[in-house]
């Protein structure tokens, strides 16, 4: 008798160990949690870092939402501190100009679903669907997630999605929320550096040197040290005129952090092929001797 007493024992410790961690592990941004972001400066084009934090709980509509305080205002067109929730694999975010939650993730969906979101109410019609082409898994620290590859259908140029994958208690791989403003002239996040949490640890998801890593825009480097790259927006090229006649190497990135094209600059003015590049922003980043400087184009074919 006292051993299946003790047999009992052990059986219900187990499944309360066992229903903890996956309480725990399903959760989502545990507080603690952080993201770290690539921040890009449009008039002065440095290269900072961006984060988001999970700093505690508070109640909303009767739902238990975390808080998320961001380090800066960015041109999301969203609040500094965002109150999100999870229930059953479904993340909702609160929308403060309508008072409601908005659902940002659905991690139970197909392929082939979607999620709307109405960006703030500019106008009342706006709306970005995000629309699932396939789902796979990713596994991170020894943690097995979901992982959604998604495209994007939206209404007005004012809101442009950029992330294309999403990763199940982590959130989107480029920016959290699936829109930048386009009207705007300060800076932007994206793409995710890296994360961590309690649970899932540290992860370099590779987008940049590393998670503090920074570079300064052509205004701090020298007000006589100029680039130009022109036309903007291009099609099957672009030209880079600079006054320095050294050679430097360049590569050019698209806005998920992926080099797409890698070269050196002979002259002081230089032709690059784009006909292959995918209409979408990039940026171009010329190493000197001790700065990287970089500047925006966009494709347009």
């Amino acid at each position: 008798m006292k051993k299946i007493g003790s047999m009992k024992k052990i059986i219900l410790i187990t499944a309360i160990v066992i229903f903890f961690c996956n309480s725990l592990f399903s959760q989502w941004a545990p507080v603690g949690a952080k993201w770290t972001y690539t921040e890009t400066f449009y008039m002065s084009t440095a290269i900072d870092t961006f984060t988001i934090r999970s700093i505690g709980d508070t109640a909303i509509q009767s739902h238990q939402c975390k808080i998320l305080k961001k380090s800066a205002g960015i041109c999301d067109c969203r609040p500094i501190r965002e109150y999100i929730y999870e229930d059953s694999g479904k993340v909702f975010f609160y929308d403060n100009s309508r008072n409601s939650f908005q659902m940002l993730y659905n991690f139970n969906a197909n392929i082939g679903d979607s999620t709307v979101i109405y960006p703030a109410d500019y106008p009342s019609n706006d709306y970005i669907a995000t629309i699932i082409d396939s789902i796979s898994t990713i596994n991170i620290n020894s943690h097995v997630l979901k992982k959604l590859f998604v495209h994007h259908s939206f209404s007005s140029y004012f809101w442009v999605p950029i992330g294309n994958e999403i990763i199940e208690n982590i959130g989107d791989t480029y920016y959290m929320f699936p829109w930048v403003y386009g009207g705007c002239d300060a800076s932007w996040a994206g793409p995710l550096r890296c994360y961590e949490d309690i649970v899932i640890g540290a992860y370099n998801f590779g987008t940049a040197q590393s998670c503090d890593y920074t570079t300064v825009g052509i205004n701090e480097f020298d007000n006589d040290f100029k680039i130009y790259v022109f036309p903007n927006p291009a099609s099957n090229q672009i030209n880079i005129k600079t006054n320095f006649k050294k050679r430097y190497y360049y590569n050019i990135y698209n806005l998920f952090g992926q080099l797409e094209q890698a070269g050196i600059l002979q002259s002081d003015y230089t032709t690059i092929s784009t006909s292959d590049f995918s209409n979408g922003v990039y940026n171009i980043v010329i190493s000197t001797e001790n700065k990287d400087i970089m500047k925006h184009f966009i494709i347009e074919h």
